[in-house]
């Protein structure tokens, strides 16, 4: 029987040679504290917005953490398509609805109570 290499998890910038590692809601995520005046930046006329200062720097350094202890997968393309830039990059997606429901009540429901998109208002995150 073949034996098994052993994986090594990937840090940001690493390349190659581990395969996607589904986290779950078993990943111990660092502590969010309570924002207050947080402000948005719309981005152009788009639904895309940002939240400058969301994580202190601590919290930053603590998420990153543990995101490269999860290992991240690449994700490049065969190229750019007509009119979009060429994409190639490292990534986690993570499903934990306690972890998204932690973010939301944080302070960021609190920016997104009046902005309407297509008529509907914003009631959590995924």
């Amino acid at each position: 029987m073949a034996e098994i290499p052993e994986r090594k998890k990937r840090r940001m910038g690493d390349r190659r040679g581990m395969e996607t590692k589904h986290p779950t809601t078993s990943t111990k995520w660092p502590l969010i504290k309570s924002k207050q005046n947080l402000q948005i930046t719309r981005l152009k006329d788009t639904d895309l917005f940002t939240v400058q200062n969301f994580f202190t720097s601590a919290e930053s350094k603590a998420f990153i953490k543990a995101a490269e202890s999860i290992g991240f997968v690449h994700q490049g393309s065969l190229g750019p398509t007509k009119g979009e830039a060429y994409r190639d990059n490292d990534r986690i997606s993570v499903n934990d609805p306690v972890l998204a429901e932690t973010i939301w009540k944080s302070g960021v429901h609190k920016l997104f109570s009046d902005i309407k998109i297509r008529g509907k208002v914003a009631v959590g995150l995924n």
